[in-house]
């Protein structure tokens, strides 16, 4: 059986400063606020509200883990829970140029997520039984985590 991914829809959701949490058994925790945003796609379209954040656990290994739930608002009303996480990897010297402000290739960082939509019944609940995947980008100088969706089909 071969699996498919078909687009859905891409999000720019707006980040603020990250709270720093403190040193964990497994490593430095984060609270990021997400503050609003946008999404666009042939499957759905609105806006991201300023409800929500990411929980970014930097682990000793060098990975941090994206514990990212936040609602979005479709441009017709409905409103939409998303849990999003996954994992952000790359190496010390691609952060570094990050960190520094400037531009990297996408290609040498790894942000994957898996999504969970929770939708009230009607022209949304789809989102309820499908499997997303999730392809990220960090744009630091905009503040902003670009994110596209994708469709297990």
């Amino acid at each position: 059986m071969d699996l498919k991914l078909e687009f859905s829809f891409e999000a720019r959701v707006l980040v603020s400063d990250s709270v720093l949490i403190g040193e964990t058994p497994i490593g430095t925790q984060y609270m990021i606020p997400i503050i609003g945003g946008t999404f666009e796609g042939p499957d759905l379209k609105g806006t991201v509200l300023p409800i929500g954040a990411d929980f970014l656990l930097d682990r000793r290994d060098g990975v941090s883990e994206v514990k990212a739930t936040y609602t979005i608002e479709t441009d017709d009303g409905h409103k939409i829970y998303v849990d999003n996480r996954g994992y952000y990897f790359a190496p010390k010297e691609v952060l570094d140029l990050l960190d520094r402000g400037e531009k990297v290739d996408p290609s040498l960082i790894y942000f994957r997520t898996t999504p969970i939509f929770r939708a009230s019944a009607g022209k949304y609940s789809w989102l309820n039984r499908t499997i997303m995947v999730c392809a990220g980008e960090e744009l630091r100088a905009s503040s902003t985590i670009r994110l596209q969706f994708y469709k297990v089909k």
